[in-house]
């Protein structure tokens, strides 16, 4: 539904465009940073004494940097590609048990490649623009845990999910304000919406004095009957949805 808005507003921008400069042929770089909030989240349940709280979470929310390029096929059609560092914002909870509070963090990062349709109205002067793609990202995220209590461990212990491929869709609604001939300032609302199942867990920090646990291998069927240090597939959040604030170029 969001991504069928997107294009609707795009069109709707291209239609009511009358006075069009053309731009078939042209090619732009341009650099973007911007936060992406939680979307399509998960859920976690953070205990504190006698309380049950809800902690809603997405491991892809957090700060975006992009570095991109498009090429115009037309006036109002084109295609482009942004290279993406998703810095995770650090998700906290609480587990209790056995006479100790567990402090646990869940940070999420990526780093996306993600090709693209861009549809432009391309007005004499400011100038709506969509983008719609396709996110490939090489996605991983830590578990970071200490302990407090009278039998709490001493030290930080981290666990580190990895492997596969993170994929999903990514769309959004902009527009670019000419700052010159070849300079622009762009401003856009974005989606992404991606899902990260990690193929590998290893243990990078045990406990102060405690050795690493073995690693485990997720797989989509496990027999627990052979199958050593195995576990089942788990599909995370990874979406956000978001602004961006960038600087294009014109080459």
């Amino acid at each position: 539904m969001k991504f069928k808005l997107l294009m609707a507003a795009t069109a709707v921008s291209i239609l009511l465009s009358r006075e069009v400069k053309a731009q078939a042929g042209l090619f732009d770089v341009h650099v973007n940073v911007g936060y992406g909030f939680a979307a399509g989240m998960g859920s976690l349940i953070s205990y504190t004494g006698s309380e049950q709280t809800t902690v809603p979470y997405s491991l892809g929310a957090g700060l975006n940097l992009d570095l991109g390029a498009a090429y115009m096929l037309s006036d109002h059609i084109g295609v482009g590609l942004d290279l993406s560092d998703i810095m995770g914002t650090a998700i906290k909870y609480n587990e209790i048990g056995n006479q100790v509070v567990k402090n646990e963090e869940l940070t999420g990062m990526m780093y996306a490649a993600t090709p693209m349709i861009i549809l432009s109205a391309n007005p004499d002067g400011i100038s709506p623009y969509g983008k719609f793609g396709l996110v490939l990202g090489a996605a991983s995220f830590t578990r970071t845990e200490t302990e407090s209590g009278i039998l709490a461990h001493s030290g930080t212990y981290i666990d580190t999910y990895s492997g596969d491929l993170a994929l999903g869709l990514y769309g959004a609604l902009g527009i670019r304000f000419p700052l010159s001939d070849k300079v622009g300032l762009t401003v856009e609302l974005f989606d992404r919406t991606v899902s990260y199942a990690p193929t590998t867990l290893t243990n990078t920090q045990p406990y102060d004095n405690d050795k690493a646990n073995n690693t485990i291998t997720f797989t989509d069927t496990v027999d627990n009957s052979t199958a050593n240090n195995t576990a089942n597939k788990v599909y995370w959040p990874f979406s956000s949805a978001g602004v961006k604030v960038g600087v294009t170029v014109n080459l």
